[in-house]
């Protein structure tokens, strides 16, 4: 699977991969109040750490109805792409190892998800955190647009380990 952290088949809306220097230089100006913060979407467990490289991530265990997962899936796979690649990984409920899921990236310049959040919502409607699902009900699901400003802030976000 490619990191999103090393460049790699990766190439970001401004044309590479995360500077980590970029971090510095887009909040040099700004107060601690002035500084956007980019939240990741999850499908996956929260705080779980792989202990073996063949071990797959446990999802999360809620899921949508079928409604609210076309509604979010096509919320998540209409945003704006930060990061293309035609690199897939492999689907951790299926039974082989076939690589299908995209791991495209995409913000709304609010939040920031790979293409497995979409995947897995389209999927099995598996449920991202709650406070992602909140926040698209309270926007009726309306898609929104991210400066440019907010996706170099998304793509600094990809750049900091978690």
């Amino acid at each position: 699977m490619s990191d999103p952290d090393a460049g790699g088949p990766f190439k970001s809306l401004l044309g590479r991969a995360p500077d980590p220097g970029l971090e510095s230089s887009l909040l040099a100006d700004r107060t601690e109040s002035e500084v956007a913060v980019v939240k990741r979407v999850s499908v996956y467990e929260p705080g779980w750490v792989r202990s073996s490289p063949s071990e797959r991530a446990p999802l999360n265990e809620e899921r949508l109805s079928p409604h609210d997962a076309a509604l979010v899936g096509t919320y998540l796979e209409n945003a704006t792409v930060i990061m293309h690649t035609t690199d897939r990984t492999r689907d951790v409920l299926a039974d082989n190892d076939e690589r299908v899921v995209p791991l495209t990236i995409r913000t709304d310049g609010e939040y920031v998800w790979p293409g497995p959040v979409a995947y897995y919502v389209r999927n099995y409607a598996v449920a991202p955190q709650q406070e992602f699902t909140e926040y698209l009900r309270a926007r009726n699901f309306e898609v929104r647009v991210p400066s440019e400003e907010e996706v170099r802030e998304a793509l600094e976000e990809l750049g900091r380990k978690t």
